[in-house]
């Protein structure tokens, strides 16, 4: 038994039958397996672009990150001392 099969009869005759079952399983892989190598494409690009970026202007990289970081800090500070 598979870790997708749950070894109900009923499910397999809601399908249709074991044949149905398999081929909507495989189809949900390629669809996943499809999904997961866009998003990793787009991800490396998105990766590739920000190293660019840090190396054409390393002390802009540097200002948006102390800049991002002061907000998120300035955030964080008054959300931690709030006094409920």
């Amino acid at each position: 038994m598979s870790e997708f099969d749950s070894g109900d009869a009923n499910d397999t005759r809601a399908m249709g039958g074991s044949g149905e079952k398999q081929d909507a399983l495989s189809a949900a892989r390629e669809r996943l397996n499809a999904a997961y190598e866009a998003a990793r494409q787009k991800s490396s690009r998105a990766f590739e672009d920000a190293e660019s970026c840090v190396r054409k202007s390393p002390l802009g990289a540097v200002g948006y990150a102390a800049a991002v970081g002061a907000v998120l800090g300035l955030i964080a500070g008054l959300v931690l001392g709030r006094k409920d």
